[in-house]
């Protein structure tokens, strides 16, 4: 348990630059997180490790002053660029109760992940008493093993307070779900004795929006669908006086040597350097805690080509594949995906190589696409190879079975035939469309209380046919979600799935860009075992600050029921 103010810093400066430059490459003011207990605050916050079991507080003090700018008595907006020194907190990636059992309650909290309630900004700077909640959230003694993240969601602010405001959350596992009997033992033995490394992404969105175009879309559709800290800025309804709004002057100035492009920071340093003994496992934990972009990350060597480098696949968005390890020769991830793997490296002692996040045509994708914008490609950090007692024999390729907890239960065509439940399957259309008055969701922009909210009985296990994952990430809250097949004909021209994406594999963020606009690869859910309202929206924050989010409601049907027989796959219950 810790205590945080969510405040503007007096000057953020990220690296130097460019090469023999003194002035730094960014100089810039945003909201962070500050921990009063330890007197320290930084680019992102603590990373918290907890168990199945815990309960998580996190005792949240709201230290951003609204604009002075008034609407003249004009209701605020729910959708698009607003309230930008309001804030809240969403457990990305924990499986636990959204903390909302009806929609007109909202406002108040009372407990779990309720991304609708909003702890406000200061009237003016001179406010000495500041608004703060103290938010609860119960871990279950059957949740996976895994890695979420810890970031505001206050609806119309996303844009602007996620890139620099975010944490880790590591629940832990004990043996229980690795099991000898399930051929597990020898990846367990290596989970446990690698030595542990989180790589934690942040990106600073400062690449302007596409430029118009004679016989393409407007600027101001340009900067509404792709808008970086500086437009987004001045798009808030009063405009964001802390970065690069009307006003910014007074805080603070907006500038360096390279606030015209995106930049990746890795632990909240600039490129920075990891050092690897030669022939020796290390256990990777990457969290791609970003508003918006993906990519994807190879380690390569001097002459730009693979290293002699093994990437050993075990879980994503916290929640183990169905048989691990999986070799694979990169990592693609989108806005808020996590993943777990094994990583070795060979070679000399006092080699170096560069994890990059790598143009998709010359990577395993293949292939140049359509949104290539939506692409980081830069250097992220240098490894530098130390001298190593000799080559770790490598795992079996997929010899473990591990444990699954209810909610990830395999709910594939076969797995559910075998279970006898065919029948519980239930089929939604999932759509993201961008219009000139913003993002919706199945051709609906949010709103909240919603008058029609999707209805998932408990007991059902539902498929989405999610379409424009190209350039949308579905986010869905609470519960993950399982994808039901690839298709070669859904790629676009010359593009591969690659080794990181198979029938079967959960995710809780999902995006596919090499596939075409109009497939729609199927995922399903399983709704429980929380009751309550929660939400599902494209993770392109931008894009669910201006309305492509929905309400959902997971309720007990006249069957009853919260889980099906098929999901009880848990490990034993511990003493």
């Amino acid at each position: 348990m810790g205590c945080w103010h969510f405040a503007s810093s007096s000057r953020r400066q990220a690296g130097e630059g460019p090469t023999n430059s003194k002035r730094p490459m960014v100089d810039f003011v945003a909201p962070v997180y500050y921990e009063r207990e330890a007197g320290t605050w930084g680019l992102h916050g603590p990373t918290l490790r907890v168990v199945q079991g815990d309960t998580v507080k996190l005792r949240l003090a709201n230290n951003l002053t609204r604009p002075h700018a008034s609407r003249g008595g004009v209701s605020t907006p729910l959708n698009g660029f607003t309230r930008v020194a309001d804030t809240n907190n969403h457990a990305h990636g924990l499986h636990v109760w959204p903390g909302i059992a009806d929609q007109g309650a909202a406002a108040q909290y009372r407990g779990g992940d309720n991304i609708l309630f909003s702890v406000p900004g200061k009237r003016h700077e001179g406010q000495h008493e500041l608004s703060r909640e103290e938010y609860e959230v119960e871990v279950p003694d059957t949740h996976m093993p895994g890695m979420a993240w810890y970031h505001p969601h206050q609806h119309g602010s996303t844009t602007v307070q996620v890139p620099t405001a975010n944490g880790l959350i590591i629940v832990e596992g004990g043996p229980e779900w690795m099991p000898d009997s399930s051929g597990c033992r020898e990846v367990r033995e290596l989970k446990d004795a690698a030595p542990e490394q989180i790589l934690h992404f942040q990106l600073l969105p400062f690449q302007p929006p596409e430029a118009e175009k004679p016989d393409g879309s407007p600027q101001w559709a340009n900067d509404r669908d792709d808008p970086n800290m500086q437009v987004a800025s001045k798009l808030y309804d009063p405009a964001n006086p802390l970065c690069c709004g009307e006003g910014a002057a007074k805080h603070e100035h907006f500038g360096g040597t390279a606030t015209n492009r995106d930049l990746v920071l890795v632990n909240g340093h600039w490129q920075p350097r990891l050092a690897m003994q030669a022939g020796k496992f290390y256990r990777w934990r990457l969290a791609w805690a970003t508003p918006k972009r993906f990519a994807t990350l190879m380690i390569l060597g001097a002459d730009g080509r693979p290293a002699p480098c093994e990437m050993q696949l075990i879980s994503k968005d916290g929640v183990y594949l169905m048989q691990i390890p999986r070799r694979v020769d990169h990592a693609l991830l989108a806005p808020g995906n996590r993943a777990e793997l094994f990583v070795k490296c060979s070679g000399a002692p006092g080699s170096r190589y560069t994890l990059r996040a790598q143009d998709p045509a010359v990577s395993p994708i293949g292939c140049s696409m359509g949104n290539t914008r939506q692409v980081v490609v830069q250097d992220l950090l240098t490894i530098d190879l130390k001298e190593g007692s000799g080559q770790q024999p490598s795992p079996r390729h997929r010899a473990c079975t591990p444990a699954r907890a209810g909610y990830v239960a395999d709910l594939r065509d076969a797995s559910l035939a075998a279970h006898g439940a065919t029948a519980k399957l239930t089929r939604i259309p999932l759509d993201f469309t961008f219009r000139d008055f913003g993002c919706l969701f199945n051709d609906k922009n949010f709103s909240f209380p919603d008058p029609d909210p999707l209805q998932l009985p408990l007991g059902s296990v539902v498929e989405w046919a999610a379409s424009k994952l190209h350039g949308h990430p579905l986010h869905i809250h609470t519960n993950p979600f399982q994808l039901q097949e690839l298709r070669e004909e859904w790629l676009q021209e010359g593009c591969s799935f690659t080794s990181w994406f198979e029938a079967g594999d959960y995710h809780d963020t999902l995006m596919l860009p090499m596939v075409t606009r109009l497939s729609a690869p199927p995922v399903r859910m399983q709704p429980g075992e929380f009751t309550g309202y929660t939400v599902v929206h494209c993770h392109a924050l931008h894009h669910e600050d201006e309305g492509c989010m929905k309400v959902r409601t997971d309720w007990i049907d006249a069957t009853g029921g919260l889980l099906l027989e098929l999901t009880h796959h848990l490990p034993p219950c511990k003493a």
